[in-house]
């Protein structure tokens, strides 16, 4: 007759938490999850007639409304608010209202813009490129009505654009469908990079995101997949349990009070499973406890134990986090030390021992009962009440809308076998599709083993940085606190007397190759401000090879960046004086920049189980995929 200790409330708590922010310690910022749909099931004619069927309806519905005349002439208003724009600003300059440099810089370039006598959509897109950036100089009222204006007149602006190129607009939507079909045949790069561009082009329209998503959904392959060792997670539940116990019982109508002692061991494991990953969490243990019961004048004396063994799994999907209901087998066992009376008598004696022997095996069984009807509630309460928040969450995030400003999360495949979790998802909702749709196959015996395909890069560079403005100091700012170690050989502080770029990105600035242990990116500007002079977008080659050092890896620079002009062709073109001048700034910044090797050692997390250190141990680049390994040390 035995009751379920209350072993430490919060210790499974903390073992949930701390487990699932392990295994999405990858998620970027606050993703935005999309659930892969059904539509992943039908076969590929059917899907190509479902893309064929929404680019008409889309393209009928954009000719019909470009067709459309447009009254009032949006460029006239769009240059009449422009106009009288001018004019603020210049006020600003007289007023002295700027006091911080970045601002007098936006302003500066803002003013350049500004001098442009054609209101087209190109100078409507760079004024709105300036005015959102997070600068407080932008809150004020003229540059907010600026703002509205712009927005408001854009679309209308793109309509009356695309009016002279209607033929183009529906050959796009009338390729769309041929080049997804070749792709999912051959996704090599060359189909890959066809497809994305008309889902950019189709971005651009503002008109297309249905047809966007369901492209994306049929077309796109995992680009990110991480595989989490067993011997991960196992310290994380273990865990030696030896803690007193009350017992408060009422068996058949009998009052049982008594105490003892718990003793057992919290574990988990790996359930084998296609479809999603389980992870089974286990407490197995003896309770001993010394009773008495109580039923009128009879006191029974009893030393009790059980074997006890509770088990709950959590299951995780590509769209939801669960849990079972815990189930537990008890083997218990009860032996009669003595009996007391308060009431002696010769009755009473002679009776209440066969009655005692005669109730003792439903006594017995129901004391068994209890004792595993509470383990269950306690380990459901503990498991569920931490995984609830996450679950929660990740539901209304695989539910909800995408977010377009986000890089975007979107879970696929998830499973387990004895010994890995396994998890394969899509990082990105922008147009670059993956190229390859397996990656390379690399058994190193790390803990935590991840592949990111470059795809995954292109798509985080658009949205950290598309159409975006920012300043050197910035830029370089924000990645040596995003990524403090590969910058630890660099001194503290350096400065330089030149004068500071404020740079303005493309609207796919990032694009990354990941091959023979070579990282290969390019960044594409539109346009670079420095002091007062604004000069031509420009496009940055860089390579960095990996190479093993003491304790982790390195980057370092394969050859001196390249810096040309977008579209550039050494063979044609030649270089004005302004891009002369700019080449040659960029390029003495950058090799100062990356004269240096990024280094990548050990990295420490805190947990409220103590410091977990990440080691990494591999690291390589190959066919468009590029491999971490990481060993999880106590």
């Amino acid at each position: 007759m035995t009751k379920t200790p209350n072993f430490q409330n919060r210790f499974l708590d903390h073992v949930v938490t701390y487990f699932v922010t392990t295994v999405f310690i990858v998620s970027f910022g606050n993703p935005a999850f999309t659930q892969v749909g059904n539509i992943r099931n039908l076969s590929r004619a059917s899907q190509i007639r479902q893309i064929s069927s929404l680019c008409e309806s889309t393209k009928g519905e954009i000719i019909q409304e470009l067709q459309s005349p447009l009254q009032p002439n949006p460029k006239t208003e769009v240059s009449r608010q422009i106009n009288l724009f001018r004019a603020a600003v210049r006020k600003a300059f007289k007023r002295e209202q700027v006091d911080q440099w970045e601002e007098q810089l936006l302003l500066d370039r803002l003013q350049e813009t500004l001098r442009q006598d054609e209101t087209d959509l190109e100078l409507v897109d760079a004024i709105l490129d300036i005015l959102n950036t997070d600068t407080p100089a932008f809150k004020r009222q003229s540059f907010v009505q600026l703002k509205k204006t712009l927005e408001k007149n854009r679309p209308l602006l793109w309509r009356q654009n695309q009016q002279l190129y209607l033929d183009e607009v529906e050959a796009v939507f009338d390729s769309l469908p041929g080049l997804v079909e070749t792709y999912l045949k051959s996704p090599d790069a060359a189909h890959a990079d066809a497809v994305s561009e008309v889902l950019e082009y189709l971005t651009e329209t503002r008109k297309a995101d249905e047809l966007i998503a369901l492209v994306r959904q049929i077309a796109v392959r995992p680009n990110f997949k991480v595989l989490v060792h067993s011997e991960v997670v196992a310290p994380l539940f273990l865990k030696e349990i030896e803690e007193p116990v009350t017992v408060n019982d009422n068996i058949l109508g009998t009052r049982v009070r008594g105490s003892g002692q718990l003793t057992g061991k919290l574990s988990s494991s790996f359930v084998p499973s296609r479809d999603s990953a389980i992870i089974r969490v286990t407490l197995e243990g003896q309770l001993n406890t010394k009773t008495v019961g109580a039923n009128g004048p009879v006191r029974v004396h009893s030393d009790n134990a059980a074997d006890v063994k509770t088990v709950k799994d959590i299951m995780i999907s590509n769209d939801s986090i669960k849990t079972t209901r815990s189930s537990t087998n008890a083997k218990q066992s009860s032996h009669i030390t003595h009996v007391d009376y308060t009431r002696p008598g010769p009755l009473v004696q002679m009776i209440a021992p066969g009655q005692i022997q005669n109730r003792k095996p439903a006594s017995d069984t129901e004391s068994e009962r209890l004792t595993k009807m509470r383990f269950n509630a306690r380990v459901d309460t503990a498991v569920d009440e931490s995984v609830k928040p996450f679950a929660e969450s990740f539901k209304n995030m695989v539910s909800g809308p995408g977010m377009d400003n986000e890089l975007g999360f979107q879970i696929g495949r998830v499973a387990t076998t004895n010994r890995e979790l396994q998890l394969e998802a899509v990082v990105g909702n922008k147009w670059q599709l993956t190229t390859r749709t397996r990656p390379p196959v690399i058994r190193t015996g790390a803990g935590l083993f991840l592949q990111l395909h470059e795809s995954l890069a292109d798509n985080a560079g658009a949205c950290e940085l598309s159409g975006k403005t920012l300043v050197e100091e910035q830029v370089m700012a924000e990645l040596q606190e995003r990524f403090p170690r590969l910058f630890a050989n660099r001194e503290a502080g350096e400065t330089s007397d030149e004068p500071s770029l404020t740079v303005s990105f493309s609207n796919h600035p990032i694009r990354v190759n990941f091959t023979d242990n070579t990282i290969k990116l390019t960044v594409e500007t539109t346009a670079i401000q420095r002091g007062g002079n604004v000069y031509p977008g420009m496009t940055m080659d860089f390579q960095f090879r990996m190479e093993p050092i003491d304790g982790g890896f390195q980057w370092v620079a394969a050859e001196p960046p390249e810096v040309l002009p977008l579209g550039f062709e050494p063979e044609n073109d030649r270089l004005t004086a302004g891009e002369t001048t700019i080449r040659a700034i960029l390029k003495k910044k950058l090799a100062r920049i990356t004269e240096t090797p990024m280094v990548w050692k050990e990295s420490q997390m805190e947990t409220e189980f103590g410091t977990k250190t990440l080691k990494p141990v591999h690291l390589s680049a190959k066919g468009g995929w590029l491999s971490i390994g990481l060993d999880v040390v106590e």
